[in-house]
């Protein structure tokens, strides 16, 4: 749905409010900005708390903070 080029805050915006759910941050390359590397390495930051004009990229990850369905665990543990 969001894709490379989206803003963060567009992102968080639609993730409270169709699932409350809170975006923390972004996992991201650390040298995905387009640079002429032959060979990008696997290392990545976290950006936390990104403005709301972060633009996203194809690879970032997302940190999300969710509430577990407390009611549905408790039916699964006393079934046990």
């Amino acid at each position: 749905m969001f894709q490379a080029g989206g803003l963060f805050g567009d992102m968080f915006l639609y993730a409270v409010k169709n699932f409350a759910m809170i975006c923390l941050g972004i996992y991201r390359f650390r040298d995905s900005s387009g640079s002429t590397l032959a060979v990008p390495s696997a290392k990545r930051f976290v950006v936390t708390a990104p403005p709301y004009e972060f633009h996203l990229k194809q690879t970032d990850l997302v940190f999300i903070l969710a509430q577990s369905d407390v009611e549905s665990n408790k039916d699964k543990a006393t079934k046990m």
